[in-house]
């Protein structure tokens, strides 16, 4: 197998169909996508430390809703939690439809020469079932090891505004009070903190296997018409027979992905400074609010045109790399198309 004309196919394909283009910006949009870039904003301070006028530190809590939020959380989590899981469902059902209608496309391309959105799109709305069942048996083995994580965080949170919440209105407990709430929490947090750090690093660790594991089982169920099952046992199969090139692929689109990073961060930055000062010090200028507009159409044009390109190429190149691990295999139908 030569890796090198795997990377060179994929580009002519992704480069010469830009139709495929489509439903790359598509995962952009739905944040399915594997390109992004973050910037940050922070001053430091030197506050005086002799006789003078102590500098005026606004107070979140002065808002109506901080202080509604925790003087009654649940309400909150539960409608927060309803919506992510709302958007997770939709995200990952549309993002699944559109890998499901590239790699079709891509497959389509290697027999035909040709493709088209139609076809794309008929291949994705008949595979997504398949295609979200999968997302959902491989994210689910992460969540289990993340609930514990949940449940440490929201029941420390609980007795956090067991002790401070009161203290929000301006009513804080007695110091004795406060001494037996906060030895309470002490337990809690110590215990909670040796744990969190294994449980993130496992479940980050079983995640980045899946994941990958994943767009293996999705070719399967695409390129071999199989059911969520089979797709995952030949995924299993594929990628321990092949787990050199499956982790080159990876490693390689993992620097591209750090590259398009770094570069449209930097370039970020610039624009991000004088709306992230003025966001600080709630003081705008018409500098500020330029940049500010040109920041949100340089995301859109970076993360969801350029980067929902590169999904397109993503997905290209983990298909043909599959159609190798056929070819390599012995199937013939694959074989005889190339």
């Amino acid at each position: 197998m030569n890796y090198g004309n795997i990377i060179r196919d994929s580009f002519n394909i992704f480069w010469k169909h830009k139709i495929l283009w489509l439903f790359g910006i598509i995962l952009a949009l739905v944040g399915q996508g594997e390109y992004g870039f973050s910037v940050n904003y922070q001053e430091r301070y030197s506050y005086p430390t002799g006789k003078g006028e102590i500098p005026d530190i606004p107070n979140p809590f002065d808002n109506s809703f901080f202080r509604s939020f925790f003087e009654n959380p649940l309400p909150y989590i539960i409608g927060f939690g309803i919506l992510a899981l709302l958007w997770w469902v939709i995200s990952n059902f549309v993002g699944w439809l559109s890998q499901g209608a590239l790699i079709g496309m891509v497959d389509e391309i290697e027999h035909t020469g040709t493709t088209s959105i139609r076809s794309g799109w008929q291949v994705g709305k008949n595979r997504v079932k398949t295609l979200f069942s999968l997302a959902v048996v491989f994210a689910l083995p992460q969540l289990i090891i993340f609930l514990p994580v949940f449940i440490g965080v929201f029941l420390f949170f609980s007795q956090f505004l067991d002790v401070f919440g009161p203290g929000f209105s301006g009513k804080f407990p007695a110091p004795e009070q406060m001494e037996q709430k906060m030895a309470s929490i002490f337990p809690l947090f110590f215990a909670g903190f040796a744990c969190f750090f294994p449980l993130m690093c496992i479940g980050n660790i079983i995640g980045w296997v899946l994941g990958l594991l994943n767009k293996i089982a999705a070719r399967s169920c695409v390129l071999e018409n199989l059911g969520m099952v089979d797709s995952i046992k030949r995924a299993w199969y594929i990628t321990r027979k092949n787990i050199g090139y499956t982790l080159l692929n990876w490693f390689i689109l993992v620097v591209i992905s750090g590259i398009f990073g770094l570069v449209g961060a930097m370039l970020g930055l610039v624009l991000w400074m004088p709306t992230g000062r003025a966001l600080l010090h709630n003081e705008w200028s018409t500098l500020s609010i330029v940049t500010a507009i040109l920041m949100g159409f340089y995301f859109l044009i970076v993360v969801i045109v350029i980067g929902g390109i590169l999904n397109s190429f993503n997905s290209t190149l983990w298909t043909k790399l599959y159609q190798e691990f056929l070819i390599k295999e012995g199937k013939a139908d694959i074989a005889n198309a190339t």
